[in-house]
């Protein structure tokens, strides 16, 4: 940040994907739908909090909203890359779901196997490819259920490469939080 402020002579700031993409949704939305959760959803899965007052939440150590790393339950026996077991990115993500693919086709080359073929799939309305995006939504949704119920948010943006080529993403999350979440924590809550 300091050599990009030297050479350009303006205010410069480093911040994580997930929350510039917060703050960009905080500034153009009204002051009453803050405060904000942001939820990305691609080859990982990360969160971005965005206080009633506009500021990002970094919390004590600047890893406030690492979603990615919430446990879920029944993928006990699921590595993920960072070293733990269950976390919901590595079994709700793009990759993760690459990886469901390939399990299903064994080698046979039927379903998606990159990350494009991914999107297309979804695009086109691929039944397979379909049905394990849902499954992932619900999973997100269930630690977005809960984020719910600890951050008390007013709006929650669903954004992020898998939510780019259909609705699936985003209805399979909105269906869980709305139905997980107490409806005192839910009664006003924008969920786009």
């Amino acid at each position: 940040a300091d050599a990009l402020k030297g050479e350009f002579g303006c205010p410069v700031i480093c911040e994580n994907d997930v929350n510039l993409r917060a703050l960009g949704e905080a500034r153009v939305i009204p002051a009453d739908q803050s405060p904000l959760l942001y939820v990305k959803v691609g080859t990982g899965i990360g969160g971005g909090l965005v206080t009633g007052s506009g500021e990002l939440y970094h919390g004590a150590d600047g890893s406030a909203g690492d979603i990615g790393h919430v446990q879920v339950h029944g993928a006990d026996e699921v590595l993920c890359g960072c070293g733990n077991y269950g976390c919901v990115e590595a079994v709700a993500s793009a990759p993760a779901i690459l990886a469901q693919l390939g399990r299903l086709t064994a080698g046979r080359g039927e379903l998606p196997a990159t990350l494009d073929e991914l999107m297309a799939a979804l695009r086109v309305g691929d039944k397979t490819t379909v049905g394990l995006v849902r499954e992932a939504a619900s999973r997100i949704g269930e630690v977005v259920a809960s984020l719910v119920h600890f951050y008390n948010p007013a709006r929650i943006v669903v954004g992020g490469g898998l939510t780019v080529p259909s609705d699936d993403m985003l209805a399979g999350i909105r269906a869980v939080v709305y139905r997980r979440a107490l409806p005192l924590a839910t009664r006003n809550l924008i969920i786009g």
